[in-house]
């Protein structure tokens, strides 16, 4: 498990130099939950009563799939029109996007958020819960030459799988390939430093 930033990329070379059958990363999980919180208080609702991940990277290309955000089980606008509440899903990316630099810049550093996933991603392992949450998995590309770790809302317990990508919309799925994209870079910069 592997939650040291950029973790999408360090989950590669983690990978590539341990030779692990099992590496994933902490990825979209914490960006996952500031969507789900964010949309609750747009809403006027109870968190427990949203749902919604984030896939992509743990950064600025992160991609929020709004095909799975949902309030009590409604989709998300629809819910919205029907309690005649406005809001504007470019202002809930930007939360997200922002929030964590938002935090180092008033605390010096955040702590909790990334404590808190880790947790949460563990135990999903351990208690073999068969939960969804969005962590860095391998995937293949045609754009890249090698799976690239990239985040994913997927079945977390003793095995993982299967992934939510197959129903993710197009859009969604091409915003999914530009952020591994950005992600295979890093990984290539970093293999430059350390001779890899």
């Amino acid at each position: 498990m592997v939650i040291t930033n950029p973790v999408d990329a360090m989950a590669m070379i983690c990978k590539k130099f341990s030779e692990a059958d099992f590496v994933i990363g902490t990825g979209t999980n914490l960006e996952s939950l500031r969507f789900r919180s964010r949309l609750a208080w747009e809403l006027k609702v109870p968190v427990s009563k949203i749902q919604g991940w984030v896939a992509g990277e743990h950064g600025q290309s992160l991609v929020p799939l709004w095909s799975t955000a949902k309030a009590y089980g409604r989709m998300i606008d629809e819910y919205a029109t029907s309690m005649k509440i406005l809001f504007n899903r470019k202002e809930v990316e930007n939360y997200i996007v922002d929030m964590a630099e938002f935090i180092v810049d008033n605390q010096g550093g955040t702590e909790w958020g990334p404590a808190a996933s880790f947790r949460d991603i563990i135990r999903a392992i351990v208690k073999n819960t068969d939960e969804v949450l969005s962590v860095d998995l391998p995937m293949n590309f045609p754009s890249l030459p090698e799976p690239s770790y990239v985040s994913l809302p997927v079945r977390m317990g003793w095995t993982l799988g299967p992934t939510f990508y197959g129903f993710l919309s197009e859009d969604e799925k091409k915003r999914i390939e530009a952020s591994a994209k950005t992600i295979y870079q890093t990984y290539q910069e970093a293999l430059g430093t350390i001779g890899g």
